[in-house]
């Protein structure tokens, strides 16, 4: 292991007990009163709502029963890697509904607590909270977080591999490489469009050392070669399908037809369309200037509400801020890694659960901003308490807001509709049944 250098991040470990400070302190009891609550929150739903846990029920719990029963998977919308964990987890569990749940719960608490320790090794404290802070105010992760859907374990994947990569660089290890090759076909076997984060193999390329960085880049696509291999002799043994032939649908579904987001729109796609080819042959020009629109519509309006009026207005110029550090060349690579996410979901019509994976950074600009601000001896102190007051209240009214609407959701089943009914037909309808 080489030695520190000035403007490295803390080797010692971001959780050494020299290392914690009062932004640590608050991380930890923000992360476990999260956890708390969609912990309860989950407890709650007992009836499937309709949307994604029409689809889990319909047909993830169908492809895991084939794993379990020796069948070959057919894989038609999704990878299998989602299928895998399920039904691992349903030996504990026992109950699909219940098993989905289950999972959601454990990939929302992994994606605090992975999220907090890579911006902490990468950026500090206050980007570190601020990480735990966007993720509690986003009412769409703490839905997700209670629903039986592979959305929230994608994410947990997503930064498990941002913090094996951020540990591996700190500590220019190879063996961590090797196991983020190993997490990022997991995460492309679980959703296709974590494709992108086959770009951490950019990551060593920053850093200085020609040596480490082939032993680094060598490592993680042997780690990447060795899981595509076990997924190949899997698919080999049981005639199991691995690659999606389904998702240019989504695709045409989203250019194409003018029922962008409905079942109806899926079976014009359909009806109009054969392969990825006909999809992107159709209308070119067509398609690019609904990209540049859709990502502009995404950009400028929704990804920055996913985490709170107050964060929406902050992040950016404290995303900017927190990445000019010359100190913080990793934090840079990984954001410019995220904005790939960004740019390759962005094919699809947005929902903002696609893009959970920005709340963090979303939370981490916001807090960091204030941090700074608090830090400018330059402004009077009453000035500088008035707007930190107003931009501390905001953040925590977007907490609160967010724990509404989870509540909210919770209470209903996730249904509106189901709502009504539910207390007349809760007697005679058994855990995870689907109207």
């Amino acid at each position: 292991m080489r030695q520190a250098k000035r403007g490295d991040p803390d080797l010692a470990g971001p959780l050494s007990r020299s290392a914690l400070t009062l932004a640590d302190a608050l991380s930890v009891c923000i992360t476990l009163l999260a956890v708390a609550a969609i912990f309860w929150f989950s407890d709650q739903r007992t009836i499937a709502g309709y949307g994604t846990e029409h689809d889990f029920i319909g047909s993830m719990v169908g492809e895991a029963e084939r794993l379990l029963n020796g069948l070959p998977l057919e894989s038609k919308f999704h990878p299998p890697g989602f299928t895998f964990v399920l039904a691992a987890a349903s030996f504990a569990v026992g109950d699909w509904f219940e098993t989905g749940k289950a999972v959601s719960f454990s990939s929302a608490s992994t994606t605090l607590v992975t999220a907090h320790l890579c911006f902490r090794l990468l950026g500090g404290p206050w980007l570190a909270l601020g990480a735990v802070v966007g993720l509690v105010s986003s009412a769409t992760f703490l839905n997700y977080s209670m629903q039986a859907t592979s959305d929230v374990y994608g994410l947990a994947l997503f930064y498990v591999a941002f913090l094996l990569a951020a540990v591996a660089a700190v500590r220019q290890s190879t063996t961590l490489w090797f196991l983020v090759g190993l997490v990022i076909v997991l995460s492309v076997m679980t959703r296709t469009n974590g494709l992108t984060q086959i770009f951490l193999l950019g990551i060593p390329l920053l850093q200085t050392g020609l040596g480490y960085k082939l032993r680094a880049v060598a490592s993680c696509v042997a780690g990447i070669l060795v899981a595509a291999f076990g997924f190949y002799l899997f698919a080999s043994l049981t005639g199991s399908n691995l690659r999606p032939d389904g998702t240019y649908h989504y695709l045409a579904l989203t250019y194409f037809t003018e029922e962008r987001v409905s079942w109806e729109g899926m079976v014009e796609s359909r009806a109009r369309f054969s392969s990825p080819y006909d999809v992107l042959t159709h209308d070119p020009i067509s398609m690019s200037k609904g990209y540049v629109r859709d990502l502009l519509d995404i950009t400028l309006v929704r990804i920055p509400q996913l985490s709170g009026p107050v964060l929406a207005l902050l992040f950016l110029p404290g995303i900017i801020l927190a990445v000019a550090d010359r100190n913080r060349l990793l934090l840079l690579g990984f954001f410019v890694i995220t904005l790939a996410q960004l740019f390759l979901v962005n094919f699809k019509a947005y929902d903002p659960r696609y893009h959970l994976y920005m709340t963090p950074w979303i939370g981490a600009g916001a807090v960091y901003l204030l941090w700074a601000f608090s830090r400018r001896a330059d402004v009077l102190a009453l000035v500088r308490g008035a707007i930190l007051t107003l931009g501390i209240g905001g953040v925590l009214l977007g907490v609160a807001f967010a724990g509404r609407d989870a509540q909210r959701f919770a209470a209903i089943g996730g249904n509106p509709e189901m709502s009504r009914v539910r207390a007349q037909v809760s007697v005679i309808l058994g855990p995870g049944v689907l109207v």
